[in-house]
């Protein structure tokens, strides 16, 4: 009995770090688009969920590449608007936004090289920070 509350106690405290909600929602991404983003350091994802003005709704899970004091940035991602199109988002909690990178990929002869196309920043009403970078 005493190991298992023994047990019990450093699971609570080691899990307490990681059980907090941080998110980032009311996004507004375009004039038709708002999104929201819940950050899920457990599994090292961002589970986003986009709403259109018709009442159509997307989800989906983004892998997080680096967490830093005030950002949670995405691994690039694949576009659907072309084969060499990627993105990558970073919610920004200082300025309470989402950013939105698109890039170009060009490919060399050894290296792959990734030119920025376009930037987008969306601000987002509601945002819940304060992860604990050394923590996690």
């Amino acid at each position: 009995m005493k190991k298992i509350l023994i047990l019990l106690i450093f699971y609570l405290f080691n899990t307490s770090g990681y059980a907090e909600t941080y998110y980032f929602k009311g996004c507004k991404l375009s004039n038709v688009a708002t999104g929201e983003y819940i950050i899920n350091l457990n599994k090292k994802v961002i589970d986003v969920t986009l709403m259109a003005a018709d009442g159509r709704v997307q989800t989906y899970s983004d892998p997080i590449k680096k967490i830093e004091k005030y950002r949670v940035v995405t691994e690039k991602i694949a576009s659907g608007r072309g084969d060499n199109i990627y993105f990558e988002y970073y919610l920004n909690l200082k300025t309470k936004q989402v950013v939105k990178l698109q890039y170009e990929k060009q490919s060399g002869p050894d290296i792959d090289i990734f030119a920025i196309r376009e930037k987008k920043e969306s601000n987002c009403a509601d945002v819940k920070g304060g992860w604990d970078k050394n923590k996690i």
